[in-house]
This record gives C-alpha cells, structure tokens and sequence, in this order.
C-alpha cells in the first residue's frame, strides 16, 4: 500500500448461535478508506510537549491507587498527599526527573476513609487533583 491508495471493504458477522444470524457492514456498498503517508521520525520527546498530572486510577480506590504524569523536560519534582485540612500525609517523590512519563502507586492502607488531594510541583507547573479512599 502507498499514501494515497485506497481501501475498499465490507465486513460480514455471523452469530452462530441458537438463533442463527448474518449482518453485513455496511449495509449496502462498501467503505472506503485513504492511505496517509507514514510519520517520520517521530521521538517520544517531541510527544512530551506539555506537562501533566492524570487522574488517580482507581478512584475510588481501597487501599492502592496509581498515580501517572508527564514532563517534558527534565525538572526537579515534587509530588505530595494531602488530607482535606491541608495537612501534608505523604511525600511520594521529590527529585529530578528526566522528561517521560511516569507512573507511582500510593497506598492508603493507614489512612482513614475520606477525601485526599495530591500535588504535583514542578518547575513552574503546579496542579492539584482530588482522589477518594474508600474502605
């Protein structure tokens, strides 16, 4: 296949079952499909251009939960816990990080159901994202 090339198609699903079924994408005719051209040279550096801090999964979550964000460059980086009074529970890092994208687990085995909120400090990004312990 070439950029530009063309791809026609149509797609037959058969339910073998009890109750013996056909079904035709589409209904009638075909779809058709362009070919791009490929992307070249893509590193995953270049992927990286924006900092983020994703949602904590599972949330809610008992008594572990993952914790992902990205950087776009090297920065020194901070990430903590916080009750909902603003009392620090857990440093979960605090050093340099190359750009990337990372993943850390935090376990809330100690702490009491309720509302918690993690941090991310780094450089000038700074974000904040609320996350549930439920037992």
């Amino acid at each position: 296949m070439l950029s530009g090339d063309k791809i026609k198609f149509r797609a037959t699903i058969t339910d073998t079952s009890i109750f013996y079924n056909t079904a035709h994408y589409p209904d009638a005719g075909w779809v058709v499909m362009n070919v791009l051209p490929p992307i070249l040279n893509v590193e995953e550096e270049n992927l990286l251009s924006f900092y983020e801090l994703a949602q904590n999964f599972p949330n809610p979550f008992n008594p572990t939960t993952k914790i992902k964000y990205q950087l776009p460059e090297p920065v020194f980086v901070t990430i903590k816990v916080y009750d909902v009074l603003g009392n620090e529970i857990e440093t979960l890092v605090n050093e340099e990080r190359d750009a990337g994208s990372y993943k850390i687990d935090f376990n809330g085995l100690e702490l009491t159901s309720g509302i918690y909120y993690y941090r991310i400090t780094a450089g000038n990004f700074s974000q904040t994202k609320k996350m549930i312990l439920l037992k």
